[in-house]
């Protein structure tokens, strides 16, 4: 679990109390309020995570990639053959 207001950029007087839904795209849809005064109304917000991050690949082009090399390893050994 990860404290939800250290994956955001820190906002002055902003404080999210709790996620309710994250779906496949990695949105977070919180509950939050700013904390200025006079009032501290409560609102949603959608946190959306930075597609400019580098991201970590899936193994499976990786796997795919390994058996294609594989493939063309195999048919060069068996042409020299």
């Amino acid at each position: 679990m990860s404290y939800l207001n250290t994956l955001i950029f820190p906002l002055p007087n902003l404080f999210l109390s709790h996620a309710l839904r994250i779906n496949d795209a990695g949105q977070i849809l919180a509950i939050g309020r700013f904390t200025v005064a006079p009032s501290s109304d409560t609102y949603t917000f959608l946190l959306t995570p930075d597609a400019g991050g580098s991201g970590v690949p899936e193994p499976s082009p990786y796997a795919l990639l390994d058996a294609g090399l594989t493939m063309l390893r195999w048919a060069r050994r068996r042409r020299s053959a």
